[in-house]
């Protein structure tokens, strides 16, 4: 089981990265979007 256990930490430390990735990917396409809405 505690080779469950890792695998059930990996998976979620993916899924983290994954999340943030698409965060950091978001807020940088709107910063854009309202960079050229000023312009």
């Amino acid at each position: 089981t505690e080779n469950d256990n890792s695998n059930n930490i990996t998976k979620s430390i993916n899924i983290t990265c994954i999340v943030q990735g698409h965060i950091i990917t978001n807020t940088y396409r709107i910063r854009k979007t309202s960079q050229s809405m000023i312009n």
